[in-house]
């Protein structure tokens, strides 16, 4: 297991070019460095502040299976990517229609991209009248969690409360649960195994990077479950760079800098795996600027991906509001 010392140094620089102005720069905060984990089975999800340098909120991947969210007059899909779900619309049945398992594997699958449910264009939406078939993925072990189905009835207002009902595949029990869709466009949650609502996400605003397991898409063919950070909250951009820009990154402009909104613009791909010696490097070479729609703005480095013990699933970084 490799180890890292990093010399930090934050250095200010003042003057400026001839006959351009000079723009004044902000003062930084302090550099924070912090460990959040998702435990070293990566079965905890959690929300991060970089505003208080804290988890404010964590749950269990098994917590959930799928989330709604408001956005152009339509509820948008998405599904609880850490367990590999997937799910599949059969229109015109309703909810007590036979369904076979046997033959689910013939359906047309979607997942939810690691862009994010609500950068996909176009984005998976409910539809009225239609048959929703979950593939509930796997746990922690890696065990199947099977199959389950919600039936979502003729809507023709989305932002007006509706109502789903929602139960195993086999019929062996269902619930109707009514459903008030957010119109500032955060998510509300649900799980398919205990057939309730689940408060999971924290309000919007309180969070800005979200640790977890997910299904990213390698080659542009191949489902892949990786560990990593997404940034699903709509009022946070990210932005890629490098360490040796982090100085002047600090205190320039940023107006011009073309921010990314898809989730998966951290990712998973500031560490990787060696084969040789098992064990993971990070490219430390990598900063991340984040910026929210209430204005704050910040610098981000991975350091590690390990534990004290030599356990992964713990994100160590340094971060630094401007």
């Amino acid at each position: 297991m490799k180890r890292y010392v990093t010399t930090i140094a934050i250095l200010v620089f003042c003057g400026c070019i001839e006959k351009e102005l000079p723009i004044n720069p902000l003062p930084p905060g302090d550099l924070e460095i912090n460990s959040p984990s998702i435990g070293s089975d990566y079965g905890t999800q959690v929300y991060y502040s970089l505003s208080s340098n804290e988890v404010v909120a964590s749950n269990q991947k098994t917590d959930w299976c799928f989330a709604l969210q408001f956005k152009n007059n339509s509820a948008i899909l998405s599904l609880n990517s850490s367990r590999y779900m997937k799910t599949s619309l059969l229109l015109g049945l309703n909810y007590s229609a036979f369904v076979d398992e046997t033959t689910l594997e013939e359906q047309q699958w979607h997942i939810t991209p690691p862009q994010g449910a609500d950068q996909e264009d176009p984005p998976l939406t409910l539809q009225s009248n239609g048959l929703y078939i979950l593939d509930l993925g796997r746990n922690e072990a890696g065990e199947s969690l099977g199959y389950a189905r919600f039936y979502v009835p003729e809507v023709s207002d989305w932002e007006a409360p509706f109502e789903i009902q929602i139960g195993p595949l086999n019929l062996s029990e269902s619930e109707f649960i009514n459903i008030d869709l957010d119109p500032s466009g955060s998510r509300l949650h649900f799980s398919a195994l205990t057939l309730e609502q689940k408060e999971i996400e924290p309000d919007l605003g309180t969070w800005e990077l979200w640790l977890t397991q997910y299904t990213e898409i390698l080659d542009e063919e191949t489902q892949y479950l990786v560990t990593g950070i997404l940034t699903p909250s709509p009022q946070v951009q990210v932005y890629q760079s490098t360490y040796e820009l982090w100085d002047s990154l600090l205190i320039s402009d940023w107006s011009n800098i073309s921010f990314n909104s898809e989730w998966n613009e951290i990712g998973y791909d500031w560490k990787y795996y060696n084969l040789c010696e098992g064990s993971y490097s990070i490219d430390q070479d990598i900063i991340y600027c984040i910026k929210t729609q209430e204005g704050r703005e910040y610098l981000l480095r991975i350091l590690d991906f390990y534990d004290q013990n030599g356990q992964t699933g713990s994100f160590t970084f340094e971060s630094i509001e401007r």
